[in-house]
């Protein structure tokens, strides 16, 4: 048997990944996204919002749910991060989740992460665009079969690395200055090449490079 030892997670404002992940996390838990949850007649609004954080930090740093759980409630730092002062329990996240409704959770994401006006500059400027598949099942084994509630319909896409979810395909595009230019989420979770081109020509016409 071999068991896999995973470093803890320790936040850290001048790292990458971590300024990302406090920017989504600020985002998720910001009024606005109250609003659109509200709008969206989202039930427990609080527990919604604090199990999107988790499924967007499990997927971020390759995490399970129920170690990234047990790390949140014995870190203090994670704990002051998703705003949580009572201990969570992983069986909670998981039943919240696996009641996600598929298109419902797409319009709230879409709307909360909608493009913010940005001024022109004609300032050089160092582009990074990147796509990441976004996975909401909670079927580890992949079965395209057997998942979630019966007779629910799903959209299934294929990675090389994860083989069939359900999820969404995410592009990116940010500065030096860690300033997101353009976020696009696709339901049907596209190939790289089929959103690159359409994404940076929306980018160029709208004069955000």
């Amino acid at each position: 048997m071999v068991v896999i030892m995973l470093s803890p997670l320790i936040p850290d404002i001048k790292h990458p990944k971590w300024i990302i992940a406090f920017k989504i996390l600020e985002i998720i838990g910001s009024p606005r996204a109250k609003k659109v949850a509200s709008k969206l007649k989202v039930y427990d609004i609080d527990n919604f919002l604090l199990g999107i954080k988790i499924l967007v930090l499990s997927d971020l740093f390759e995490r399970e749910i129920s170690n990234l759980v047990s790390e949140i409630n014995h870190n203090y730092a994670l704990k002051k991060q998703f705003k949580v002062k009572s201990e969570i329990k992983a069986k909670d996240i998981y039943e919240l989740q696996s009641k996600l409704d598929y298109e419902s959770l797409y319009v709230f994401l879409r709307r909360l992460f909608q493009n913010k006006k940005r001024r022109k500059s004609k300032k050089q400027e160092t582009i990074i665009i990147d796509t990441s598949s976004a996975v909401i099942d909670l079927n580890i084994w992949r079965n395209k079969h057997k998942i979630g509630k019966r007779n629910k319909k799903y959209k299934y896409s294929y990675c090389p690395s994860i083989g069939y979810y359900v999820g969404y395909k995410l592009i990116l595009a940010i500065n030096q200055n860690f300033e997101i230019l353009g976020f696009e989420i696709h339901d049907n979770s596209p190939n790289d090449s089929k959103m690159l081109l359409s994404f940076v020509e929306k980018l160029v016409r709208s004069g955000k490079i």
